[in-house]
């Protein structure tokens, strides 16, 4: 299938009409906050919109002339305005509110950021027939498909939103520093890239110090944005296992692959994460990896999916270490493409290469520049056969861990058994014609869990040990090692069952997959809850602290931090700010004071 070259008339429209779609956006943006002095990242929503209605129309009629009509048309375009409106939102939101620059220039940013991927969404769905907004369109639009992950995001949702933390818990006090320097004007961008520990956690921290400036740090709409991060992965997921159940003809297989794949990835074993506002970075990362992962595992590598996949890896990368595991993983998707046997192909090659050294670079010179650094101090020998043996068990707990959490000591055993059940799928499938293009992108899955794992167990098992593997927290990333194993074994099955010699075989597999989902029913129920009552905790102790300021108990600090942090600082500052536990709590006036040493005399 050849390129078809681009329509130069076509581009050279796009931007007439985008002129003319930024200037109404520029002059409403300048008089909604110069003389309605509305903030700037209110006022882009608004504009945007009337820029909207100015871009459709001229885009319709002139730039792509198109024949569809505006029932069709509309959603699909009204779809990806709304992308490009959050993308402006979010860009006007970090750099005029968080990192104080002025607003014209953060405007500026988007004017190079949006129009080019509007530009990209609108011709291939929005305005030409011959491209649909989602392949195949009447599988997507099925509900069978979609009810089962439907429910379980609905469950998660509302248990992320009830139970949540209303306080800092631990790592999530280092945000109260940087709010602090966003508040004077202080906050440098540099300062965002720090590592943290043995990581960098800076898109967490721009989501966190946008919601912060919005609503007062309210650690709500943090869960929130981590329940909307992971349901965009999720939709990155369904790509890839629809793709590959269609390339193995199993298309009938479609409702079990998605609903177990749904149950796991909205798994309440996740409660640490679901529930703390800090692991938004979490959330951001398995959407970073899956959108990368989908985008490279496509037909055909092209510039534009690869630039699309360095941003969604960016994310990643800079979201929690696990994703260095994508780097090396995105190269085996690339070649599995064809990217070596055309020139578009090797240019996307080289320009992931350049990405990775990018990545290293930065990484390595922040590490050079902290002589204390985390990572160095915590690294093992990976020559000492001891230190190999530690790696090893830590990273077949930390894959075990999704699945019996609750019984660590057959957390090895279980994980060996999964590969198993993999390896025997695998051959089952073997002979399809595209087997290979098939697999890889679930294979890239697993993969992903299983670098997690070693990546995880380098930072980790030296200073904590392998019991460690068993933080909750990271059942997040074992989990795609489970959702790669198990869509294996229902696809495999379903080839099985239509020979009569493997039947025997399949339906004991098949077994043992339900009895594998009930033990992951029984790692939920006890994970989730166990952290309602760690939270009830919690938030008990924040109420207690909130209503005898200044008198309270410092013992109530030990169910939201270390002993080694000094959090009575930063408690002042969310006090003077009235922001996250302090939210809505009346400030003192001078007033106030003077009143309440005269009710305290009286009392005297």
């Amino acid at each position: 299938m050849t390129k078809t070259k681009p329509d130069i008339g076509r581009i050279s429209r796009f931007i007439g009409v985008g002129i003319a779609a930024t200037l109404t956006h520029g002059l409403l943006l300048i008089i909604l906050v110069e003389a309605l002095s509305m903030r700037p990242a209110y006022a882009t929503v608004l504009a945007f919109l009337a820029a909207f209605i100015v871009s459709y129309l001229g885009h319709y009629h002139f730039t792509f002339k198109a024949k569809r009509s505006h029932k069709q048309a509309m959603p699909s375009y009204g779809l990806i305005a709304l992308v490009g409106a959050i993308i402006n939102f979010t860009i006007i939101l970090l750099m005029s509110d968080v990192l104080n620059y002025h607003y014209m220039i953060a405007f500026i940013v988007t004017i190079f950021a949006v129009p080019p991927l509007v530009y990209s969404l609108s011709r291939d769905h929005a305005f030409d027939n011959q491209y649909l907004f989602l392949t195949r369109e009447k599988l997507w639009s099925s509900k069978l498909l979609w009810a089962p992950a439907t429910m379980f995001a609905l469950i998660t949702l509302t248990y992320s939103l009830a139970f949540h933390y209303r306080v800092p818990f631990f790592d999530h006090w280092d945000i109260v520093g940087f709010y602090e320097s966003m508040q004077n004007d202080t906050l440098k961008l540099s300062d965002l890239f720090a590592l943290h520990g043995s990581h960098w956690h800076s898109s967490g921290y721009l989501v966190m110090l946008g919601l912060s400036k919005l609503t007062a740090m309210n650690h709500g709409y943090e869960v929130l944005c981590s329940v909307i991060f992971a349901v965009l992965g999720f939709i990155a997921l369904v790509r890839i296992l629809l793709r590959s159940v269609t390339l193995l003809n199993s298309t009938h297989l479609l409702p079990w692959v998605l609903g177990v794949s749904a149950f796991i990835f909205f798994s309440l074993d996740q409660a640490a994460n679901w529930l703390w506002g800090w692991q938004v970075a979490v959330f951001l990362n398995i959407a970073g990896v899956l959108w990368t992962i989908d985008l490279l595992s496509q037909d055909r590598i092209d510039l534009r999916r690869t630039c699309l996949a360095i941003l969604a890896a960016t994310l990643a990368v800079y979201g929690f270490a696990t994703a260095w595991a994508l780097l090396p993983i995105g190269y085996v998707l690339m070649i599995s493409s064809g990217a070596l046997l055309h020139r578009m192909g090797r240019l996307s090659l080289l320009l992931w290469t350049m990405f990775t050294g990018g990545l290293l670079w930065h990484f390595m010179l922040l590490q050079n520049a902290n002589e204390t650094s985390y990572l160095a101090s915590t690294s093992p020998a990976l020559t000492d056969v001891k230190s190999l043996i530690g790696l090893t068990h830590y990273s077949l707990n930390f894959l075990g861990s999704p699945i019996v959490r609750f019984a660590r000591d057959i957390a090895v055993p279980i994980t060996l058994l999964g590969a198993g059940l993999a390896i025997w799928a695998l051959l089952s499938l073997r002979h399809n014609k595209h087997f290979i293009k098939a697999v890889i992108p679930i294979l890239a899955l697993m993969a992903y869990a299983a670098g997690s794992a070693l990546l995880t167990s380098y930072g980790r098992w030296q200073d904590f040990g392998v019991k460690q593997a068993f933080s909750n927290r990271y059942i997040t990333f074992g989990n795609f090692y489970w959702i790669g194993i198990f869509v294996l074994c229902i696809l495999a099955s379903g080839k099985a069952s239509m020979k009569s010699s493997p039947i025997r075989i399949s339906r004991i597999l098949i077994g043992i997959c339900s009895l594998l989902l009930v033990l992951k029913s029984g790692n939920s129920i006890g994970a989730a809850y166990k952290r309602i009552l760690h939270a009830q905790t919690m938030n008990s102790a924040a109420e207690q602290i909130v209503t005898q300021y200044s008198d309270h108990n410092k013992e109530l600090y030990k169910t939201f931090s270390s002993p080694h942090q000094n959090i009575n600082p930063r408690l002042d500052i969310l006090k003077k700010n009235n922001v996250s536990l302090f939210r809505g709590v009346k400030k003192q006036t001078p007033k106030d004071k003077v009143e309440d040493k005269i009710e305290d005399k009286i009392t005297d």
